[in-house]
């Protein structure tokens, strides 16, 4: 038991430190000169990328972000750790994602990152959650909140519903958590003109 909650911390250590790396802050800085945290969204983030980088530098931090939680869901189980390390990673990366020590804790809002944790744990249901919110957010186009919110409420519900173990449940209705943490505690735009409705 002991030996299994110091494994947990090592892994919530790593997946923090993972989940600290900020590409579109590395490539905002590499390409631009610019703190991605001081134009458009003021969000170190996958949709402030997508402004800022383009479609090519988007998609490639979404990816980047995205796989954070992919992997820190799925690692510790390829290595054979307890359960308890794979819950510890998956919430902690996307703390570090959303208040990296390299940023001075002032990250994204961990929604692709979170993302990547659920597919990790219950991709079946992570793909029925989030697929209506992929839809309204086209759909809605400038609601992303709205459409984010959806998808991470119907996630919490549906496992739930389901009867996941309750160490799944405490680790999507956590990372939910610190994305609105994450959303309600920043400013979102430059300007409050500058922002679109419903954000």
């Amino acid at each position: 038991m002991v030996e299994d909650a110091w494994i947990a911390a090592i892994a919530a250590v790593a997946g923090y430190l993972a989940g600290s790396i900020s590409p579109s802050y590395i490539l905002t800085r590499a390409l631009k000169g610019d703190d991605i945290r001081k134009v458009g969204t003021l969000n170190a983030g996958t949709l402030n990328a997508f402004n800022s980088l383009g479609k090519k530098g988007g998609a490639f931090v979404f990816l980047f972000d995205f796989g954070k939680g992919l992997f820190a869901a799925l690692v510790p189980g390829w290595l054979g750790l307890p359960e308890a390390a794979t819950y510890a990673a998956a919430v902690a990366v996307v703390a570090g994602h959303n208040w990296p020590v390299w940023l001075k804790f002032v990250g994204g809002k961990g929604v692709a990152t979170s993302a990547g944790v659920a597919v990790g744990l219950i991709p079946l249901l992570a793909a029925a959650a989030l697929a209506p919110a992929v839809i309204l957010l086209v759909t809605l186009k400038k609601f992303a909140i709205v459409a984010m919110g959806t998808g991470f409420v119907l996630l919490v519900a549906l496992t739930y519903i389901t009867g996941q173990s309750l160490g799944v449940f405490i680790v999507i209705f956590g990372v939910s958590a610190l994305v609105a943490i994450a959303q309600f505690t920043r400013p979102t735009w430059v300007r409050p003109e500058d922002a679109p409705p419903g954000q």
